[in-house]
């Protein structure tokens, strides 16, 4: 019998566990390119790491970031700017709602739903393998990021926002009101647990 290896069509991670790749970059280098090694070195883990390198995957299929493990830089697209550092409620939960959607898998699946909530896991996996083109020994690993992705969107829509993520203040010189500002924060290992 022949092993065949299976391909995953959707991101290995979900949008929230790749947010500290995007804001890495925006708070090491202020949104510009960053080295890889820098990248990998400031969440805690290596080049060579098949999560960094999933992760970094994941994050360019979100439309958070652009460039892979070969890449020499990393950078953020307008859309990962406009993620980390959004200037208010609505704009961040717009935007993370496109970048959840972005992974042309996922938004097959909320077209197919056509607005209505999730079928129960046995007629969802039917729905993934015969309209999405989900490997069946995929499909439990696609719900589970899928319905991450979810929580994190609602999340977002009812200022629930995870413990990585806040609002700050930046006042301007020509202005007269201070715009907020939503700012990713990422934790190393070993720094507390969770985020990034």
């Amino acid at each position: 019998m022949v092993m065949r290896r299976r391909v995953r069509n959707y991101p290995a991670h979900s949008l929230y566990s790749v947010m500290g790749l995007a804001n890495t970059i925006f708070k090491q280098n202020a949104g510009l390119p960053v080295s890889r090694h820098l990248l990998a070195q400031e969440i805690g883990t290596s080049v060579s790491s098949s999560t960094f390198i999933t992760k970094l995957a994941a994050s360019e299929q979100y439309g958070l970031t652009q460039g892979r493990y070969k890449d020499e830089d990393i950078s953020l697209t307008e859309l990962g700017l406009s993620v980390v550092a959004s200037k208010s409620a609505d704009e961040l939960f717009n935007n993370i709602q496109a970048a959840a959607y972005h992974p042309t898998q996922f938004d097959k699946l909320r077209i197919l739903l056509k607005g209505q909530g999730l079928p129960n896991d046995n007629f969802l996996k039917g729905l993934l393998v015969r309209d999405v083109g989900v490997h069946p020994e995929l499909t439990g690993e696609y719900i589970s990021i899928y319905k991450n992705n979810l929580k994190y969107i609602e999340d977002s829509s009812t200022g629930s926002l995870p413990n990585n993520l806040s609002l700050i203040h930046i006042s301007e010189p020509t202005r007269r009101t201070p715009i907020e500002y939503a700012v990713f924060g990422v934790k190393k290992k070993g720094g507390g647990g969770g985020g990034g």
